[in-house]
């Protein structure tokens, strides 16, 4: 969700003694109290309260700035009290305000923000050159931007609206979910539109996992690699339904970037949100190791290209489980090792089923299919020469690089004679 702001028509100035934070109000009523913790250490604990603005549009605007390099927020605490509609709050983003200090926090401890405030949407967009989260769990209403420049070590926790962009220069090892408490009690999540990590999400290796969900879907996941438990719409008044979208998901790194944990989402597909595409594709740099689950279809984008692509092996005890089809074209594409099990559970109309193709040692190299396929109850058995009929599949196929002639699928069966005219 990206807001166009109106000219700015009303300003407030608070000065900062020196070392303080910067604080610059364009539109509303602004308090605010700052505490040095300890005195003399340049981390600083910021209350802010931001009060109702009567011009038009109502919104208000509030920046808070470090008046130099080396100073660090502990704890942000936010309360609204306004009927304004909008509130944006900008937090160490440089140039924001032409009449502050264009510096960063160089951490920031946490967010404490207001969650019973139904009538006011408080946007955030927050920069810092450091960590984020060593005080624990964050709770902002919707986060338009967060930029960290370190790690993300606490928890994030949106109880209104989105994240539309958010990105960490080292790794993300917190929880990461959003929770609407205003849609009808119902618990519902939004969407991560882009999250980029540019390295791990979780510790390779891990069996402690962070978790990160989100109800609407999650439209652009990137890190070097990933282990986490990723959930995409799975509870609604603590029944798992998992009809959330995920867009894309991708593990940058061919040397690190294996895929761990676990996936839950309806669809895996293209979608296209504010003039944005995102390709549908999942994309493992190195390992996929993770237990993916799809309640409903995994959709062929075209191109050539593959749904899923695993850079080296589908691991054994990974799991690829498809409730209704794979469609028509679309592909998941193992570049070595298929040893992972690949299933689709309704093989019962002419619209589900196994409909496109599991490739096993895409790569062409010394890859081997020692994993289970499954398709409507049905295993097959004797791969790479398995003898069930495609339409006993859903009309697709599984297979072994360098292929094989499917003796029953023949127009001509193996074995046979044909007589010339």
């Amino acid at each position: 969700m990206h807001l166009k702001l109106a000219a700015i028509a009303v300003a407030v100035l608070t000065k900062s003694v020196f070392g303080q934070p910067n604080l610059f109000v364009s539109r509303g009523y602004v308090s605010h109290s700052f505490t040095e913790v300890p005195p003399g250490s340049n981390v600083w604990d910021c209350s802010i309260t931001i009060g109702p603005f009567s011009g038009s549009p109502a919104y208000s605007e509030v920046f808070l700035t470090a008046p130099n390099n080396t100073m660090a927020i502990r704890d942000l605490l936010i309360t609204t009290n306004t009927a304004n509609r909008f509130v944006y709050l900008y937090a160490g983003v440089p140039n924001a305000n032409p009449n502050l200090a264009p510096y960063k926090f160089t951490s920031l401890g946490r967010i404490v923000g207001n969650p019973t405030d139904t009538n006011t949407l408080l946007l955030i967009d927050v920069q810092t050159s450091g960590h984020f989260g060593s005080r624990g769990e964050s709770n902002p209403y919707n986060v338009n931007s967060l930029r960290i420049g370190g790690d993300c070590v606490g928890d994030i926790r949106v109880v209104g609206t989105d994240i539309v962009f958010m990105s960490v220069s080292g790794n993300l090892v917190g929880n990461l979910s959003l929770l609407n408490p205003f849609a009808g009690g119902s618990g519902q999540l939004g969407k991560i539109q882009r999250l980029f990590v540019a390295g791990s999400i979780g510790t390779p290796g891990s069996s402690t996992r962070p978790f990160i969900k989100a109800w609407t879907g999650i439209w652009d996941l990137q890190a070097a690699s990933i282990n986490a438990d990723i959930d995409v719409g799975s509870i609604v008044n603590g029944s798992p339904t998992h009809n959330g979208h995920i867009a894309k998901i991708t593990t940058t790194s061919s040397s690190t970037g294996d895929l761990e944990g676990s996936i839950q989402a309806a669809v895996l597909g293209s979608r296209t949100d504010d003039s944005i595409f995102y390709d549908g594709r999942m994309t493992v740099g190195r390992d996929l190791k993770s237990a993916v689950t799809v309640t409903d279809e995994l959709r062929a984008q075209g191109g050539g290209q593959p749904e899923i692509s695993v850079g080296r092996d589908f691991t054994s005890g990974a799991s690829l489980s498809v409730t209704n089809r794979v469609l028509s074209g679309a592909r998941f594409r193992v570049n070595r090792n298929l040893a992972g099990s690949v299933s689709v559970t309704n093989v019962n109309s002419s619209t589900n089923g196994l409909r496109g193709q599991v490739i096993a040692n895409a790569g062409n190299t010394t890859g081997t299919w020692t994993g289970s396929a499954t398709f409507g109850g049905t295993t097959l058995s004797g791969q790479p020469t398995y003898s069930n009929l495609p339409s006993t599949l859903g009309t697709g196929a599984v297979g072994l690089v360098p292929y094989r002639i499917h003796d029953n699928a023949s127009d001509v069966l193996v074995g046979s004679y044909v007589r010339p005219n």
